[in-house]
């Protein structure tokens, strides 16, 4: 049953970073100010939806050894902390940004103040860039481990001729 939770939770934080990149794709297309860390922020969420779709791609063996210690260790738990906190930052920047989208009905004093408390805040895009970094370092480590843990576990095969045993070394 761990297993099951283990995959539905890498799921919600894919659907999660899903949801995050469309609207910071939408936000680029829409902004003249702070442009540089929308779209910093919107590759750093590509990136990590595109290692989450790998790792749950490579997971499938749900039974092999680092899967076991993952679920042991809660890892699913801690990386979906560590997006959640993002996407909440994330939608915090999206809200101070959204009187300065071109297509919005925002007086001309609300535009200054969005624009003046972005140039005071603008540093606050670090976070969350920095913990979708921690977690696409984490699904980078993982992905390897369960690729590695795959390729011992095809050597074990007794059924299996030297040559293809020489060949998933050379992989290795």
């Amino acid at each position: 049953m761990e297993a099951i939770g283990t995959v539905a939770s890498v799921f919600a934080i894919y659907n999660q970073l899903e949801q995050c990149g469309k609207r910071l794709h939408q936000l680029k297309h829409n902004f003249r100010v702070a442009k540089q860390e929308v779209n910093l922020l919107a590759d750093e969420v590509s990136a990590c939806q595109g290692l989450f779709g790998i790792f749950r791609h490579i997971s499938h063996p749900l039974e092999s050894r680092v899967m076991q210690l993952a679920r042991t260790q809660s890892l699913e738990k801690i990386l979906k902390s560590q997006a959640t906190f993002a996407f909440d930052q994330i939608n915090e920047i999206v809200l101070k940004l959204e009187p300065l989208k071109k297509d919005t009905n925002a007086s001309g004093f609300d535009k200054f103040i969005a624009k003046l408390r972005w140039h005071l805040t603008k540093d606050e895009v670090q976070a969350p860039l920095i913990m979708l970094s921690s977690v696409k370092i984490s699904l980078t480590a993982l992905t390897c481990l369960l690729v590695l843990d795959c390729s011992v576990a095809d050597l074990r095969r007794p059924s299996l001729p030297e040559s293809d045993k020489e060949l998933i070394i050379l992989q290795m």
